[in-house]
């Protein structure tokens, strides 16, 4: 009943889907199943805790939390419960009640009565809630496919082509919530970014060619003698059993398809970081960024 209160929700990375934290409806439940301890004869001071705790997480739960739109049958009592919550520890006038007498016999009943209708709906309202749990995705960690599925590449991945994190991160949330077609359209929109950034340095600078895709990238790092052999036939499996077939509409993947490709990106951009250098800074960028101005003064006078 005194556990600490956790945030009701968490939104999810680049989307409106919650995580909802379980505490937090625990703590609700216990809050509410506390109330029916309070008797006829229990003075109103020893009390007091209880109600507020009540109250509050009511509170919350109606009007703060993003469920507060989607409830149908249990806000109306839930409002009702509050009010009578409330009702406990004012006077008729609403002034503060004195603590020091027994709680008011009518105004528990009245309380208990609330209480009974809003947890039945509260019940029926959470059996027919949307609410789902993510199992894990063979061996890897659901929360890492879910926020940073980043992570399952190498780190310098981020430091040499940035521009592929929204790509990697929404094809870990599709692996988790079992869209292995969609997965794989972000792959291959993950693989094809780290690709330009290859291109630019196998090709030494040359013109990316004009028809961009798998096939086009591959011919002309051939016919230029340039790219490396485990790159090039990489690039091809995936060219010919994957890019090509999720071109086609009636062609779909399932979770064990979209895993599979997950690996092979991942070995054709390990691959090709090898090649890819880091990324230039300004001149005296990473100083500048970590002295002060008259530091940089004793550096230059230091030659």
């Amino acid at each position: 009943m005194g556990a600490r209160v956790q945030p009701f929700y968490m939104l999810l990375r680049g989307g409106c889907m919650l995580r909802f934290s379980v505490p937090y409806v625990w703590n609700l439940t216990e809050a509410l199943a506390a109330l029916t301890s309070i008797k006829q004869g229990d003075q109103l001071s020893g009390q007091l805790f209880p109600i507020f705790q009540a109250e509050n997480l009511l509170s919350q739960f109606i009007y703060q939390s993003l469920w507060r739109n989607s409830l149908r049958v249990c806000l109306q009592p839930g409002i009702e419960l509050e009010q009578s919550l409330k009702a406990l520890y004012v006077d008729d006038d609403g002034e503060p009640a004195k603590t020091d007498v027994e709680v008011v016999s009518w105004k528990l009943v009245t309380m208990q009565q609330k209480l009974a209708a809003f947890r039945a709906v509260l019940e029926a309202e959470f059996m027919t809630a949307a609410t789902y749990l993510v199992v894990p995705r063979r061996g890897y960690d659901i929360t890492t496919l879910i926020d940073r599925a980043e992570d399952i590449f190498p780190p310098e991945l981020m430091q040499k082509v940035p521009a592929v994190l929204f790509d990697l991160r929404e094809a870990g949330k599709c692996i988790a919530f079992d869209l292995g077609t969609a997965a794989g359209f972000h792959l291959l929109r993950a693989l094809e970014t780290v690709i330009k950034a290859y291109w630019n340095a196998a090709m030494e600078g040359a013109p990316l060619p004009a028809n961009r895709n798998l096939g086009a990238y591959m011919r002309e790092m051939e016919e230029a003698g340039k790219g490396e052999p485990k790159v090039l036939t990489s690039l091809k499996q995936i060219k010919d059993h994957h890019r090509n077939e999720l071109m086609h509409p009636e062609e779909t993947l399932n979770l064990d398809e979209a895993i599979g490709l997950l690996g092979i990106v991942q070995s054709a951009i390990v691959f090709m970081l090898i090649a890819i250098p880091e990324p230039e800074l300004k001149p005296n960028s990473a100083v500048e960024a970590l002295t002060s101005p008259a530091e940089l003064e004793l550096l230059s006078e230091a030659g």
